[in-house]
């Protein structure tokens, strides 16, 4: 099987190693930029099958990087995934009128950016979708959760919370109420005695005798 080779060109140190170690997961060979001209640089001698490409670098963004690729025979057909935070449709829509392959958002899902590198790098060719799955990469969410699913998170995690009855912040023993200037009894003491109260109760003596 054809080892993929990623090049990843961002300008965030941790990003590019995230994506490193998570694509060498799955045998793939990378290599990061974190500019521009590097990244251009990185490109004409390594010669990746798929390019990550993020559009807010400090020198040269993502979209200008991406046309030079088209503008050129021997990069016309590499196969550019940008990557970017910029999340409107308008600019999804300018990724994929300069050139790009695909587009995700970031925070980017992993699983399905897997599956999408593994499908460009066997055929490293440069195809975009469908106008149709353009409009989807548009309207899509970040990390490809559906609204729906982000309208059910808060349920699910107003599932985990612990019922009041739980909790252990109340200052007082269960069942004691404060009287002014009462001293609150210790709690584990206070359970001791209501426990004694009720192995001394008469109904506890007549089950005895």
């Amino acid at each position: 099987m054809k080892t993929i080779k990623v090049l990843i060109i961002d300008d965030e140190p941790g990003t590019v190693d995230m994506l490193r170690a998570f694509l060498e997961l799955f045998d793939m060979q990378t290599q990061g930029a974190l500019t521009g001209e590097d990244g251009l640089e990185a490109i004409e001698k390594e010669k990746p099958d798929v390019l990550l490409l993020d559009l807010m670098l400090p020198d040269i963004d993502g979209y200008e990087i991406c046309r030079r690729l088209r503008a050129r025979p021997e990069t016309a057909d590499l196969p550019v995934i940008m990557l970017s935070a910029r999340t409107s449709k308008a600019d999804v829509r300018r990724g994929y009128a300069v050139g790009a392959t695909r587009y995700l958002k970031k925070p980017v899902d992993l699983n399905r950016l897997l599956e999408i590198v593994q499908a460009l790098g066997r055929e490293a060719r440069h195809r975009p979708p469908p106008a149709e799955q353009q409009e989807e990469d548009a309207a899509r969410p970040p990390t490809g959760l559906s609204r729906r699913t982000s309208r059910a998170r808060p349920r699910r995690e107003e599932t985990d919370k612990a019922p009041p009855e739980e909790k252990k912040s109340a200052p007082y023993p269960p069942g004691w109420k404060p009287k002014k200037g009462e001293t609150p009894p210790i709690p584990g003491q206070y359970i001791r005695d209501q426990l004694k109260e009720k192995d001394g109760s008469p109904e506890k003596d007549e089950d005895n005798g």
